[in-house]
């Protein structure tokens, strides 16, 4: 995958940070908060800032790069991949795992819930939250 051409077709210029934050959102699949992308590209790259990171997270959410997910308690996680799918967020041990539904029956779902009015979905968001058996 070329993330500097995926980067340039967004009208997004590729420095080295942004691409170092996207490459990482692509290839691990924790659903990091914004700090730990933080930590975790500060270590080969010192340059790197939290403001930078900050400002490049909501810039890829803003081009739809970067989905964001908001738990609970009021924090965020972003996910670099875009496709339709939802996530089980452990209240125990905050993992956020991904999960596919049938679109169709989603897509039923919400169809036969909405308001008679003349609605349209462009899009959705399915968090669902529990306990990932962490514990047991």
């Amino acid at each position: 995958m070329d993330i500097k051409y995926i980067l340039q077709s967004h009208g997004i210029r590729p420095s080295l940070h942004r691409m170092a934050v996207y490459k990482y959102l692509l290839e691990e699949k924790n659903h990091p908060s914004a700090d730990l992308v933080y930590r975790e590209l500060h270590k080969s790259i010192p340059t790197l800032s939290k403001t930078t990171v900050y400002n490049t997270l909501k810039l890829f959410i803003d081009c739809g790069l970067v989905n964001e997910l908001f738990l609970e308690r009021g924090e965020s996680r972003f996910d670099g991949d875009i496709s339709v799918h939802s996530h089980f967020i452990c209240r125990d041990c905050g993992k956020v795992f991904d999960f596919f539904p049938k679109k169709d029956k989603i897509g039923d779902f919400i169809s036969g819930n909405l308001p008679k009015e003349k609605f349209t979905v462009n899009s959705f968001q399915i968090t669902v939250s529990g306990s990932c058996g962490c514990k047991s």
